[in-house]
Order: structure tokens, then C-alpha cells, then sequence
């Protein structure tokens, strides 16, 4: 069963912490992709990876998106298959 992770904080997606410990906790729990959002921006990570808290922002990110994305991004078909 994939959940998604959901974080309230204003700007969560921009905290280096935030997406540190998303990939981490997934990476041992062995599940592939994570979701991180606080719905004015939305990213995608493969959690593959070990993670290292060295990592730079964009390593493991598959997709972000801000708010003013989403209308067009919906309109494509799913990054994911």
C-alpha cells in the first residue's frame, strides 16, 4: 500500500530537513517514490538511493511543481507509467 506524505508548513517543499527526512524514511522503508506537498508546491522523489544529508535539493527529485503549474501539467498525460 504507497501513502502519501503530507506536510502543512508554509514552504515545506523548500526545507532541506523536510526533504532529508522524506527520503531517508523512505529509502529504509524500501518504497520508490515520495510525495511531498503543502499544496502551493508539489515534488516527486525516487527514494532509491541512500540519501546523504550532504545531497543538494534537486538530488532524487523527479517533479516539482508550483501552483501556477498545475493547470498545465494536468493536461499532459502522467509523468509516471
Amino acid at each position: 500500500m504507497e501513502t502519501i506524505d503530507l506536510f502543512l508548513t508554509r514552504k515545506c517543499v523548500r526545507q532541506l530537513r523536510v526533504r532529508y527526512n522524506l527520503r531517508r524514511y523512505a529509502w529504509s522503508a524500501h518504497l520508490p517514490l515520495r510525495i511531498l506537498t503543502d499544496f502551493e508546491e508539489f515534488a516527486v522523489y525516487d527514494c532509491w538511493d541512500k540519501p546523504d544529508k550532504s545531497d543538494k535539493a534537486h538530488t532524487g527529485r523527479e517533479l516539482y511543481l508550483d501552483y501556477s503549474g498545475y493547470p498545465q501539467r494536468r493536461r499532459r498525460s502522467p509523468p509516471f507509467s
